[in-house]
């Protein structure tokens, strides 16, 4: 009798132990999935940010490039009237005339640089404190698991699963909505 109670101890000094390792394991998978979905963010807001400094760094150089143009004519065309001969600016007026057309047609006031609106929307914290994402613990008597166990598992299952639906609602959602707007603009521009 007492060699069954030191090892009736010696079991569950053992099954806590591994429950207490599982704990652990568990914690660091979460851990682990999260700092992926936050380097995965990161990334993403990097290649936004990397993407739109191109963007914008074009339509500077091309604004450059056209204000470089227009000071180059107009200095050309100052120095031309300030020092050149009369006959010098009859036989320069065809070839000014064609730069100074050729200049307006390049409208740069087309050239604008429109950033991307980003912000970040954080998981509620609040509901992901209810749902236990590492797991329960369970106090059983003997051998059996109990009622309170079936409870527990009963309350994961209809959380994630009411979790589950409100995604799938909220796509939905967003679906329809985002369908209805294109039926909406194909409909206005015909």
């Amino acid at each position: 009798m007492l060699e069954q109670n030191k090892q009736g101890v010696n079991k569950f000094l053992t099954d806590v132990d591994c429950a207490k390792k599982t704990v652990h394991q568990t914690g660091d998978e979460m851990k682990h999935l999260a700092d992926n979905q936050i380097s995965d963010l990161v990334s993403e807001l990097q290649s936004v940010k990397s993407d739109s400094a191109k963007q914008a760094q074009a339509v500077e150089d091309q604004l450059q490039q056209a204000l470089v143009a227009m000071e180059s004519f107009h200095t050309y065309s100052q120095e031309l009237l300030d020092k050149g001969r009369p006959s010098d600016v009859t036989r320069a007026a065809c070839e000014l005339h064609n730069r100074a057309t050729e200049l307006l047609k390049n409208d740069v006031t087309t050239l604008k640089f429109c950033p991307p609106h980003v912000t970040f929307i954080p998981a509620d914290v609040m509901q992901l404190t209810r749902l236990k994402l590492v797991g329960i613990v369970t106090v059983g008597s003997g051998n059996e698991l109990g009622m309170e166990y079936l409870k527990k598992c009963f309350y994961i299952y209809n959380t994630f699963y009411f979790s589950y639906k409100c995604l799938q609602f909220n796509f939905y959602c967003y679906y329809r909505i985002s369908s209805v707007v294109e039926v909406y603009l194909v409909v206005s521009t015909t």
